[in-house]
């Protein structure tokens, strides 16, 4: 893993990265550490990178021309790679989290400071938000520093599997309670099980005494975590009552089963239960009639979110050919009668005979959260890419065993789904529909 660090103190990251398990696995080869000192992309003599807000206020915002020019400049060391603004308002950090981003060959960190940063980089330079916790610290280095250390430890080969598999969060649950020599302190003796060698008992504890620890002390992930039956009827003696689902809905409004599953892929961290129209039986299809992805994915999440009552998320999304002048753009559901792969194998006849360097396209995909009173929200997400010579892969639908992306050498239907999930142009476009959903529910 390659992990670019855009900061304006490097000299703080020096102490936590050459100790311990970063210092380690850096040496192993396991992780590439780089920081980036934003100053250096200032142009003026005094390398000003910040400046007063407009509309007046205390503190000091970092100016958009600089960072512009350091992401871009970092962006293009390496292999692309998302760029995270870590930011109080971002999405919280968990160990759920943290084996997401240790599945990505590279990360790059934007460590605000001062009073932020200017809108207009999140909005064009950055691809997630991440938050720490529920406070306010002088910059994004520290935060910066927790999220590499959770993710280089799961990196392969950093730590053995079975002091992975026995962590506090690492199957939702708080850690077990651990013993060592000596058998007796302080008047208190280690629990007999432990000493018993029954390893099927010992582990049965273990377990029974993460549910009692996680009950006791953080009673709010019993809510996501695995719990098998027997772990249910375990924590019934303990008082515990399961809660019935009383997360806010939101509807999905799509039929596609794969769509579906890429959105609750995307958002499932969310605390929202996500239905689709046939789950609540709403039946019949909005016409994607639209000249536009905006037109289509806003008549969609209108019509739904006042037949429903809900809020809902609608996309419309489609492959733009630069070689066919943006065809089939959003006529892709509708640009052949039949499958997909008819669909797919038509436009393939359409570009027989042209080279690779004239196979340019890019999927598009433009979300639209509408609520029952008529208002509306539209994001979009752009993933670029090449039309291979022959459809590839099992994986996805529509047009994905065509659609190769030329840094991964595989087509979008070669992806596994955690690959997908980050890349695809629907999961950057779900990036920037998270703060509005958020805002909508009053998620914080």
């Amino acid at each position: 893993m390659r992990i670019d660090i855009l900061t304006l103190f490097p000299g703080m990251f020096t102490g936590p990265f050459s100790e311990s398990i970063v210092r380690r696995a850096v040496e192993e080869g396991r992780v590439q550490i780089f920081l980036h000192n934003i100053r250096d992309w200032a142009t003026d003599r005094h390398r000003t990178v910040d400046d007063t807000p407009y509309g007046g206020g205390a503190g000091m915002v970092l100016k958009p021309e600089v960072l512009g020019r350091a992401i871009r400049a970092v962006r293009a060391l390496a292999e692309p790679a998302p760029v995270i603004l870590l930011t109080p308002q971002g999405r919280p950090f968990h160990q759920r989290l943290a084996a997401e981003l240790a599945g990505r060959p590279r990360l790059i960190l934007l460590c605000g400071h001062y009073e932020g940063v200017d809108e207009r980089v999140r909005l064009l330079h950055v691809d997630e938000e991440v938050s720490i916790g529920d406070y306010v610290l002088t910059g994004g280095e520290l935060p910066a520093m927790v999220l590499v250390d959770a993710v280089v430890r799961l990196l392969p080969g950093v730590l053995d599997q079975e002091s992975l598999a026995a962590e506090s969060h690492h199957q939702g649950l708080l850690e077990y309670p651990h013993y060592t020599r000596p058998a007796t302190y302080g008047g208190l003796t280690v629990p007999p099980i432990l000493l018993s060698g029954h390893h099927a008992e010992i582990a049965c504890w273990r377990r029974r005494e993460a549910l009692r620890r996680t009950f006791l002390r953080r009673p709010d992930l019993l809510a996501v975590a695995p719990l098998t039956a027997e772990d249910r009827a375990f924590l019934r003696t303990l008082g515990w009552t399961e809660p019935a689902d009383s997360r806010p809905r939101l509807l999905l409004a799509s039929a596609n089963p794969g769509k579906v599953q890429e959105y609750r892929d995307l958002l499932g961290d969310l605390p929202l239960e996500l239905v689709t129209p046939a789950e609540l039986g709403l039946e019949g299809e909005v016409e994607e009639s639209g000249d536009t992805y905006q037109e289509n994915a806003c008549r969609k999440a209108l019509t739904l979110a006042r037949r429903s009552g809900l809020i809902t998320l609608a996309d419309d999304s489609g492959l733009e050919v630069d070689a066919l002048g943006g065809a089939p753009g959003p006529r892709s559901h509708r640009y052949q009668a039949g499958s997909d792969a008819e669909r797919y194998r038509h436009l393939l006849q359409q570009l027989e005979g042209l080279p690779p360097e004239r196979r340019t396209a890019r999927f598009r995909c433009v979300i639209a959260i509408a609520t029952p009173e008529g208002e509306v929200y539209t994001v979009e997400g752009v993933c670029p890419g090449r039309i291979a010579a022959e459809p590839r892969g099992t994986g996805g639908f529509g047009y994905d065993p065509i659609f190769l992306l030329p840094e991964l050498g595989r087509t979008m239907a070669e992806l596994s789904r955690e690959e997908k999930n980050r890349l695809s142009h629907r999961a950057r476009a779900a990036r920037r529909a998270r703060p509005i959903l958020r805002q909508l529910f009053a998620l914080g």
